[in-house]
């Protein structure tokens, strides 16, 4: 049986921000993770949010805010040639609401740069061609490249005494019930199961979380698991990361559909989220893909007949019960899980994480 002053389990953006972090400070750290490439850490679409993109303005001005603090390890992996957004819009009517909010949250004075496109930039963008487009807007978003970063923070870890075990399988946590508190874990590699004491644990599994805690007999809190598709074409389609603001959706409520380069592939994702309850879901409805492709045809026509692979991105964040998502980063300790020496974080956005890391290693 091992012994680790601290565990942490799982190691997409959030798990191996920590792990990091909490190594650097001096910790015993032991970080336990299933596979090198998983999770929505390397399926999600790469988007560092400058906020523009929300309609809320306590949300956009929480993810500017990020943007504007972010960790200098962090903007190492800024793929420069993808900086900036540009959001299309399909109705003047979009165009003028979109700038309304702007003007009257006075985002210029928080120190966004944005201006209103040329005709020339979304008549006719990069590969798909035409739009059925009215007009545009330039925001200072980018692109992060996750996958590297993590592998990154994974190695920087090593370097700072963390033990990493890549292939675990976190099966249960151990609960001692008389004083309700977390007293190790056990997880399962090829070589068979295996033990762990550890005097704290922190879960960053995403959509794994909820099913390891059910099993370990903890409360869990208000949060909920929610699945969508990606699409991955061959080929960056487009300059930078661009959106459609007002598509149809199928529903008919207006929401956006979002194409973004990355590494010769275009990653392409509506709003459309549903619930689901297999954290590794891989379930594709073929009606569902093909519902993400009307939405994305309404504004690049060019798209109907270009050939994609998709992708299920899953995600776990606190439930708002119907209303607006929640993007902000979560943790949970005591209080809300039942038992002692057990924390459960939730990133909210993926871009958030150096944030989470720094609060949840101020804990201990």
């Amino acid at each position: 049986m091992g012994k680790a002053t601290i565990a942490v389990l799982g190691s997409g953006v959030a798990g191996a921000a920590i792990t990091q972090e909490l190594a650097r400070r001096g910790h015993q750290v032991i970080s336990l993770y299933r596979r090198p490439y998983e999770g929505s850490s390397f399926t999600n679409q790469k988007w560092q949010h400058s906020g523009l993109l929300y309609p809320n303005e306590r949300v956009a001005r929480s993810a500017w805010d990020a943007y504007q603090k972010m960790d200098p390890l962090l903007k190492r992996f800024i793929i420069n040639r993808w900086a900036r957004a540009r959001f299309l819009a399909l109705e003047e009517k979009t165009l003028v609401e979109r700038k309304r909010w702007w003007h009257e949250w006075n985002v210029k004075s928080w120190g966004i740069d944005w201006r209103c496109l040329e005709s020339s930039e979304y008549e006719e963008i990069g590969v798909v061609g035409s739009t059925n487009t009215v007009g545009g807007l330039e925001t200072p978003d980018c692109i992060i490249d996750f996958p590297e970063l993590v592998a990154h923070l994974r190695n920087a870890a090593k370097a700072e005494g963390a033990q990493v075990i890549e292939g675990a399988n976190v099966q249960r946590l151990i609960v001692d019930k008389t004083n309700a508190r977390i007293v190790g874990l056990e997880y399962e590699t090829g070589e068979g199961f295996h033990e762990i004491d550890c005097d704290q644990c922190i879960v960053a599994m995403g959509a794994w979380s909820v099913t390891l805690l059910q099993k370990s007999g903890v409360v869990l809190p208000p949060i909920v698991r929610k699945k969508c598709i990606v699409l991955a074409y061959e080929g960056e389609l487009v300059p930078c990361i661009t959106v459609c603001l007002d598509v149809r959706k199928k529903n008919g409520e207006t929401g956006d559909a979002t194409l973004v380069p990355f590494k010769g592939r275009t990653l392409a994702a509506g709003t459309g989220w549903e619930r689901t309850s297999h954290p590794d879901e891989q379930n594709m409805n073929d009606v569902d893909v093909e519902y993400l492709v009307d939405e994305l045809v309404q504004c690049f026509p060019r798209l109907r007949d270009w050939k994609s692979t998709p992708h299920i991105c899953i995600k776990t964040e606190r439930d708002t019960e119907g209303r607006a998502p929640d993007v902000s980063r979560r943790i949970y300790g005591k209080a809300d899980l039942g038992v002692e020496r057990l924390t459960l974080v939730l990133p909210g956005k993926a871009s958030f994480m150096f944030e989470l890391a720094k609060d949840v290693a101020q804990r201990f």
